[in-house]
């Protein structure tokens, strides 16, 4: 009793500390999070890239013996197929993306010279525009260089994000190689303070939540892609207007799960109906055909077996996780949801058989 007496009266100092110094606890948060940067990427590294190295450890067992070699190896090598893949995809669905944003430039300019042309009817106005922009030309002047400022501050911001994320694949890269090495490490830190009961089931705990995120990752991923390349196909046999640039944002888009489809489907069928108001109905309806086709092949092979989530617990995760912490909360809510349920079963499941084992006794 007397130690959780100290631990609450401990809590309650923290806590009127926090409220009446709320401004200072912020800027520490920050300074905290702005120095975990690399570890949260390392993090998101490792589960994305785990179950890939893994597999391909799998492959090449029989013709490597030497477990660390094989493990750099199998590291390098999804990063080189990754690398390849990302290079393919710039030869032969960015020039079209490309082309896409050209056409888009060009309407843009045809419409604006055909609704704005300097006829003696707009004139007066132009001039007296004109004359307005030369009076502000001292003020621009003066605003120069502040947006220098700027953008050198959104320089430094760009160039400290990047050493950040190159920083957190390499310790991400670290971490892989060594992972058995990592877990015997938090094995004896956790036995050391806690007693061995504790830190197998924590490192149990750790472990199928890491390969929980990690296969779901994986998974949307690889199916992110097929869903990007079926309606890539759909659309070049149907003539939809861009389909590379339309199949690169309903591939981003499927990344999330159900918001981020139904966000990138709705601005693609915009675009389309700009663009070919015929062809929007067909887009429209091509989506949503290889959307099911999708979710009845290949999305419960790939993803749906490991998360084992209703519709209604699927929707709730991603709108809390997304309401919470935006992008990275629609990607990261739905495995934390089915890792959650699992866990709770668990230890469900645990309890009924202590109960069971207590009345035998």
């Amino acid at each position: 009793m007397r130690k959780k007496s100290v631990l609450v009266l401990l809590l309650g100092v923290i806590l009127i500390f926090c409220i009446f110094n709320f401004n200072k606890v912020l800027e520490l948060s920050s300074m905290i999070w702005n120095a975990l940067k690399p570890v949260f990427v390392a993090i998101l590294f490792v589960l994305a890239f785990n179950t890939p190295v893994s597999l391909l450890e799998k492959l090449i067992k029989p013709l490597l013996k030497h477990c660390k070699l094989r493990r750099i190896i199998s590291v390098f090598l999804v990063l080189g197929i990754l690398s390849g893949l990302i290079i393919l995809f710039i030869l032969i669905v960015a020039p079209d993306i490309e082309k896409s944003i050209n056409s888009l430039g060009e309407k843009i300019n045809a419409f604006a010279t055909e609704n704005y042309n300097l006829n003696d009817s707009n004139m007066p106005f132009i001039k007296s525009l004109l004359d307005k922009v030369t009076s502000l030309s001292g003020n621009v002047l003066n605003s120069i260089a502040s947006l220098s400022t700027r953008l050198l501050d959104m320089l430094t911001v760009a160039v400290s994000a990047i050493v950040k994320t190159v920083a957190g694949i390499g310790l991400g890269i670290l971490a892989l190689i060594h992972k058995e090495a990592l877990s015997k490490q938090a094995y004896h830190i956790i036995k050391h303070f806690k007693g061995r009961t504790v830190a197998i089931k924590s490192l149990a705990i750790i472990s199928a939540a890491g390969s929980k995120f990690s296969r779901f990752l994986t998974g949307q991923s690889v199916e992110s892609v097929i869903f990007g390349l079926l309606c890539y196909l759909s659309f070049i046999i149907f003539k939809i207007p861009h389909p590379g640039l339309l199949s690169f944002i309903l591939a981003v888009g499927n990344i999330f799960p159900i918001i981020g489809a139904y966000v990138a489907g709705i601005s693609g069928f915009l675009f389309v109906l700009a663009e070919k108001p015929n062809c929007a109905l067909v887009f429209l309806l091509i989506v949503i055909i290889v959307q099911q086709i999708e979710q009845l092949t290949t999305y419960p092979l790939v993803v749906g077996k490991y998360m084992d989530l209703s519709g209604f617990w699927t929707f709730f995760s991603v709108t809390i996780g997304g309401g919470l912490l935006g992008l990275v909360g629609l990607l990261l809510s739905v495995p934390t949801a089915s890792f959650l349920k699992q866990l709770f079963s668990a230890i469900k499941n645990s309890r009924a058989n202590n109960v069971r084992l207590n009345m035998r006794a």
